[in-house]
């Protein structure tokens, strides 16, 4: 999928520059004109390519809505851009609650196209007081938390957090250390940090500038065989001038 779009980009920008050459009717009729020819194509490709991106966004992020007594189901359709200028793809759509289910035909989008993702919530099974999430991770490794619940009180931000979820593809070999990025969001210091997890999985943590900045690795138990294992690993984390510990979830799987 990356080739493909690293070529397709590639080949626009070389007719372009074509394009570009032929109406200026300038010719490159000795060896040293066409040399310089293949020298310009070969950098105006390179600059080109490092400036190939996918970007996946939602055109919301967090529905609010309060879930009365009456209500059996509640079902939300949220739009999926790729804004980038190559190929994107959903590698993975997963709801952190049973009682939510995702649907969504179209995985592979161009640049500019969008798709619908419909998100059903069966509420005789869920908690009516709590929101329901679903994490969508596209093939370039951006994550998206899309929300549905309660309007809730929102807690000052004070870390940022990135990627907020992790998967393995062990059959495939996949079992390489995933890393995980803490940063403070504003003027407080991170003071402590601590990550809690179930024994399937080895947790790291590096600090890569003191009370701003810290690396978490996190990769399968070796020399285990997992299976379809999905674990909230929790990071417990205080910043200065408050008192109480905060805490954030991210999600490791194995598939």
């Amino acid at each position: 999928m990356e080739l493909e779009s690293f070529f397709q980009g590639e080949l626009i920008v070389f007719k372009s520059f074509s394009k570009l050459i032929d109406g200026s009717r300038y010719r490159f009729s000795s060896l040293k004109g066409r040399s310089w020819f293949f020298i310009v194509s070969i950098f105006v490709l390179v600059c080109a390519s490092s400036s190939l991106y996918a970007d996946m966004v939602a055109d919301v992020s967090d529905v609010e809505v309060n879930f009365e007594k009456d209500m059996k189901n509640f079902r939300h359709t949220f739009k999926l851009k790729n804004d980038g200028v190559i190929i994107e793809e959903i590698a993975d759509i997963r709801a952190e609650c049973g009682c939510t289910t995702s649907e969504m035909k179209k995985r592979k989008l161009h640049p500019g196209e969008e798709a619908d993702l419909t998100v059903s919530i069966d509420l005789n099974k869920g908690d009516r007081s709590s929101r329901k999430s679903v994490l969508v991770v596209t093939e370039s490794g951006k994550t998206l938390v899309l929300s549905i619940g309660p309007t809730i009180a929102r807690a000052p931000k004070y870390i940022k957090i990135y990627p907020r979820y992790v998967y393995w593809h062990l059959q495939q070999g996949d079992n390489e250390a995933k890393k995980i990025y803490i940063e403070k969001a504003g003027e407080k210091d991170i003071e402590s940090l601590d990550v809690v997890s179930g024994g399937d999985f080895v947790v790291n943590i590096s600090e890569l500038e003191r009370g701003a900045k810290y690396q978490i690795t996190i990769s399968p138990v070796p020399d285990r065989t997992l299976t379809a294992l999905k674990d909230q690993v929790e990071i417990w984390y205080r910043v200065s001038g408050v008192a109480d510990a905060n805490r954030v979830n991210i999600i490791a799987h194995i598939r």
